[in-house]
């Protein structure tokens, strides 16, 4: 029975929730538009440039996480979006020292605001992989 503004209760029913909690496997697939940045930070730099360096990447990157050994201390470098945290850490190996990796996305001018950063701070990077 139905009138207008009414719904018929089997519609309703087609259009329940439906149940999550399958034993099916979910369909995953990567991100083919992640990108991957390494850079390799020079180590006689102040930890205040590294920073102002990192501030003008935030917009253009989703993420921003490393290690880096300035003026006799490491810092655990940690960003998502616009939010940048560089703090003191316990002594790390030195496997991947001063190595940051910046992940972007497809549409996201990361390359072009690495680049602006470089010719503001040319003594921050010493390469891009």
């Amino acid at each position: 029975m139905t009138s207008y503004g009414m719904m018929e209760e089997r519609w309703l029913q087609e259009m329940q929730k439906p149940n999550l909690e399958t034993e099916e496997q979910l369909l995953q697939t990567a991100d083919v538009t992640l990108r991957k940045y390494l850079l390799h930070i020079q180590e006689e730099i102040k930890l205040e440039t590294l920073s102002h360096f990192l501030n003008m990447l935030l917009v253009d990157t989703f993420r921003i996480k490393g290690f880096v050994y300035l003026e006799d201390t490491w810092y655990l470098v940690n960003a998502v979006g616009n939010m940048l945290y560089i703090e003191p850490c316990s002594e790390k190996k030195e496997t991947q020292k001063n190595v940051l990796v910046i992940l972007s996305g497809y549409g996201l001018p990361t390359k072009k605001a690495i680049r602006k950063a470089m010719e503001w701070y040319p003594e921050v990077v010493l390469k891009i992989e």
